[in-house]
């Protein structure tokens, strides 16, 4: 009894003078990444190794021809920071313990290329294992890339030279965790409603780099079965001495990559190591609730895939094709149509299709049957289609005998009208003779 009364003084002590330390440690997870246990990501079929099927899929917004702007929220700051060798132009917020972020604080960022727009909203920064006098941590974007970025040294010139005092650099040594949250949503460019469509894929790429993901959606999460991957030896190293490993929590439904914190090593991987999330129409609506974990300076992707149709456009003898000659259409979306100019003599008939199509009013109309150059936009498409162009010859007004289609002259006509006559009374003169 003695010594459970002097434990609980020595626990009562710890309480009461924890406010009283001069280093306390803030621990904010709340969603149960742990970077211990777990399953190796590709191996007991934890994910559906579908090369097939990665190879359909057709990039909608990937890292690339983005243009990246953020809200006017105060939050926001501009700084400096380097990415694949390059200084960059900076925009971030400070995350502290005494000073996180939450959804009030409207930190979005609308991510575009020339056709699609992912609006995402950062709801949420946790931090794990951050003591009171800890350095803020910046988590921000640089304007030309589709990424989320958390511990970067930030710097105020644009040669990348002076720091920004006070903003901390994530390293893995330190096993401190920041976890952001977010909701995003796809939409077509210029248009305010949210896009959904079937075959719409997430891309988990690029895991490795001590970083963890986890989606919240209750329709979405990470499971064995609406995991993709290309092949099961691109997630991992293929180096036989690397004993870290891309990992998988079949008991929280999140992707962790290991890295050993004593030693200061970390999984550095080739972009193979990639996961591919079909995304249900109820979570493009509402949005994909994505956690993005850091535990060293690493950046994560937004990126959009969906299977796509080829939709062609060829043209048969008389013409040529002078609009687009293919292009990729989301299943149930319709083709833009394209130009197809006639050859002289020639004009454009109609058009037909190699396979049965059906118009958005629910008409169908057969393979190699004529279709109009203002049906096609209104196609439905759920396969791949050849459109052909058709033409027609333009005809002369008489027939080319090979003869000259010239008027007779009044002399020629006589002639012909003697002959005529001469040849009746013959004819009449001898019919009676043979019938004797």
């Amino acid at each position: 009894m003695k010594n459970y009364k002097q434990k609980l003084s020595i626990a009562a002590l710890a309480i009461l003078s924890a406010p009283l330390c001069a280093t306390n440690v803030f621990a904010d997870n709340p969603y149960g990444i742990s970077y211990t246990g777990g399953q190796i990501l590709g191996e007991d079929n934890n994910v559906k190794i579908e090369p097939n099927t990665i190879d359909e899929l057709t990039t909608l917004l990937k890292n690339g021809d983005v243009t990246v702007k953020t809200s006017t929220s105060e939050r926001w700051k501009n700084g400096y920071t380097w990415e694949s060798h390059v200084c960059h132009p900076f925009k971030y917020v400070e995350v502290s313990s005494s000073n996180l972020v939450n959804a009030s604080d409207n930190l979005s960022l609308a991510i575009s290329n020339r056709q699609y727009t992912a609006d995402v909203k950062i709801n949420k920064i946790s931090l794990e294992n951050f003591a009171n006098e800890d350095n803020a941590i910046a988590v921000g974007t640089i304007s030309t890339i589709n990424y989320i970025y958390s511990g970067q040294i930030v710097y105020s010139d644009a040669t990348c030279e002076t720091r920004i005092d006070g903003i901390g650099h994530l390293t893995e040594d330190a096993n401190k965790h920041v976890f952001v949250e977010m909701n995003i949503k796809l939409r077509k460019k210029n248009e305010t409603e949210t896009f959904t469509t079937e075959g719409l894929f997430f891309g988990v790429t690029d895991i490795d780099a001590a970083q963890s993901f986890k989606i919240l959606n209750e329709s979405n999460k990470f499971t064995p079965t609406n995991m993709y991957a290309k092949s099961a030896a691109g997630l991992q190293s293929d180096d036989p001495a690397e004993t870290l490993k891309n990992m998988y929590s079949p008991t929280g439904n999140y992707i962790y990559s290991e890295y050993d914190s004593e030693n200061g090593k970390y999984l550095a991987l080739p972009a193979t190591s990639n996961i591919y999330v079909p995304l249900t129409v109820a979570t493009q609506t509402e949005g994909l609730n994505m956690v993005f974990g850091f535990t060293r300076a690493a950046g994560s992707g937004i990126e959009y895939y969906a299977k796509q149709y080829t939709v062609t456009y060829k043209s048969e003898e008389g013409g040529k094709i002078t609009g687009i000659s293919d292009e990729k259409i989301l299943p149930n979306e319709n083709p833009t149509g394209s130009e197809a100019t006639p050859e002289e003599s020639y004009e454009l008939s109609h058009w037909v299709a190699d396979v049965d199509v059906k118009l958005t009013d629910g008409t169908t109309i057969k393979a190699g049957s004529p279709i109009k150059g203002d049906e096609i936009p209104k196609v439905v498409v759920d396969q791949d289609i050849t459109f052909t162009a058709v033409y027609t010859q333009d005809t002369p007004n008489a027939p080319d005998t090979g003869h000259s289609t010239s008027e007779l002259n009044a002399a020629g006509i006589a002639a012909i009208s003697v002959l005529g006559v001469s040849a009746g009374a013959l004819i009449t003169f001898i019919a009676p003779q043979l019938l004797r």
